[in-house]
């Protein structure tokens, strides 16, 4: 799916926390995905288009990401996105959802799992936030710049100079920069974060006061968390190692044993199913038709699971 294509699916719902964006495709069961820090909803532009045959799949823009427009003093934290999803549901009528999220978007599934066990049928996390990895070291220099206020800046000279921001941010969410993090992504990720001052505001208000506060308080509740989860996790990330995902799947109770990606880095879910022929059909819907990623699973399967190598197109 083009960037222009997703635009013109884009609609947007009022709620209490703000005007949120989100793109919907396919019809069933609602799954809803939750996507990374700095990113949008396009991230799961592959999923939505593979999945929308057995879900009614909803991607949205997170509180001060995207085209998502935040209230004036909202809550940002993981805490307050959380709320705002709870709404977000609310305003469409939606009771009960599939979650999918990565990275941040993990952090705030976990945290609307936690707190509203009975709204989630199924939670799937791949490369994410997990208790006190929150902001996660390699964040600290961006984190640094939001508190010192130059991280609009930042932003807008990798807008201008994309082989920026394919160096100081591509290399940490793709196994081949180059060329999955193109000019046009770059543009449709980071050009909404400073579209106007007040998106600009928000955005480093985000990043200035991230804290794990939100996913620590919520440890106790995971244990007791009766959702079934799946975890799928790219052991190519420096960012989000695979501890992390031993560490989730220590604590849920529900947990099925952790998937790998072989080599795959943070954003390896935003991955073309079947590019340079490697990964046919995508691992979202492999594992979506063999583990049952969005439906209660009953199968057994081996202490962990290794998936083949992703492919680096977009």
């Amino acid at each position: 799916m083009s960037p222009e294509e997703f635009d013109g699916l884009r609609a947007f719902v009022n709620t209490p926390e703000g005007k949120i964006a989100y793109v919907e495709k396919g019809d069933g069961p609602v799954a809803v995905f939750v996507h990374a820090y700095a990113l949008n909803g396009y991230q799961w532009r592959h999923a939505l288009d593979e999945l929308s045959s057995i879900r009614r799949c909803i991607a949205i823009d997170v509180l001060a990401m995207g085209h998502t427009e935040a209230k004036r003093d909202q809550d940002l934290s993981l805490k307050g996105q959380a709320q705002m999803l709870g709404s977000f549901l609310d305003a469409l009528g939606i009771d009960e959802v599939d979650l999918i999220g990565n990275d941040s978007g993990g952090g705030v599934c976990q945290v609307f799992a936690a707190r509203n066990p009975n709204r989630v049928r199924t939670m799937t996390l791949t490369n994410s936030e997990a208790h006190d990895n929150y902001p996660p070291e390699g964040l600290m220099p961006l984190v640094g710049a939001a508190q010192g206020g130059a991280l609009a800046g930042i932003l807008q000279g990798m807008i201008a100079e994309p082989d920026t921001a394919r160096a100081n941010m591509g290399v940490a969410l793709y196994e081949n920069a180059e060329t999955a993090f193109s000019d046009e992504l770059v543009n449709v990720y980071v050009a909404p974060l400073v579209r106007s001052e007040e998106a600009a505001d928000d955005f480093t208000r985000y990043t200035a006061t991230m804290n794990p506060e939100s996913t620590v308080e919520i440890e106790e509740l995971l244990k007791e968390l009766d959702v079934p989860t799946l975890l799928i996790w790219g052991n190519g990330d420096p960012i989000f190692p695979l501890k992390w995902a031993e560490w989730l799947h220590a604590t849920l109770p529900r947990c099925e044993p952790i998937v790998e990606v072989t080599g795959g880095k943070l954003c390896w879910p935003e991955r073309a199913p079947g590019s340079a022929n490697r990964e046919p059909p995508s691992l979202l819907k492999r594992v979506a038709a063999a583990r049952s990623i969005l439906s209660v699973s009953t199968m057994e399967a081996p202490a962990r699971e290794v998936a083949a190598p992703v492919a680096s197109g977009v």
